[in-house]
């Protein structure tokens, strides 16, 4: 496993990065609020040595920072409560990092916020055993500049771990961007119709004129392809996915 951080340099100004041990720090200025903000995303070790050195590498930078709004968050490889991990084990002791786990994110003054989705975001393979090692927790400050923050588990695909998602509100990204997906470009049907209405419409005017418009009709006949043929496909594998996870 490993750890990639990736963001908008049009919405996160980072100015300042922190490589430890099983963890990125990335701090800057959050664009739009104008407020500075600090991100850690984690990758936490198994054993509980490991994760002791950890929880203290970040405590020592959260309190040696000027910044208020904090944001931690990842695969903490560890649980806060027995009730968040089951096996099919006949019987699975109490786990010792959860008082010192629950502990560390007191001393950080950090809050788990509400979940929605998943009760677990981590799974074995062959279902035997399952927990919630995934979360966000967030300081005070955070929670005040954007109140009604939730995690939202969604549902695994590749990996053995849900992704994880924090949203403040509801957000209206605009209409929803035109793309073509690969696999398309080796459907037949779809082969056929880029020809045949390429080459069959013929707008009057100079030469970009007529590319600009051809383009744009040939936009809106793939969109009618993909919603008849395209997206049915992809309702398809969507429909097994859900299968797959229901049977967790």
């Amino acid at each position: 496993g490993g750890l990639l951080c990736i963001w908008n340099n049009d919405s996160f100004s980072v100015d300042r990065k922190v490589v430890g041990r099983g963890f990125i720090l990335l701090e800057g200025m959050w664009i739009k609020e104008n407020k500075r903000v600090s991100i850690i995303n984690v990758y936490a070790p198994c054993d509980l040595q490991g994760k002791r050195q950890q929880w203290d590498e970040i405590l020592q930078l959260k309190t040696s920072s000027q910044e208020g709004l904090w944001c931690v968050l990842g695969d903490f490889n560890s649980i806060r409560h027995q009730d968040e991990r089951v096996s099919s084990a006949q019987s699975v002791g109490p786990d010792p990092s959860i008082s010192e786990f629950n502990s560390w994110i007191s001393y950080m003054a950090l809050e788990e916020v509400r979940s929605v989705g998943r009760r677990f975001t981590w799974c074995r393979p062959n279902g035997s055993a399952m927990s919630r090692l995934d979360r966000f927790l967030l300081s005070d400050e955070w929670l005040v500049q954007w109140p009604g923050s939730t995690q939202f588990v969604l549902d695994r695909d590749y990996s053995d771990h849900c992704p994880i998602l924090l949203k403040s509100k509801t957000i209206d990204w605009g209409p929803k961007p035109f793309k073509v997906m690969d696999w398309w470009l080796k459907d037949k049907g779809f082969q056929h119709l880029v020809e045949q209405q390429w080459g069959n419409y013929h707008p009057p005017g100079w030469g970009g004129f007529v590319l600009n418009h051809k383009i744009k009709f040939l936009k809106q006949c793939i969109k009618h392809w993909s919603f008849s043929n395209g997206e049915a496909n992809a309702r398809k594998v969507q429909n097994i996915k859900m299968e797959l996870n229901a049977l967790e």
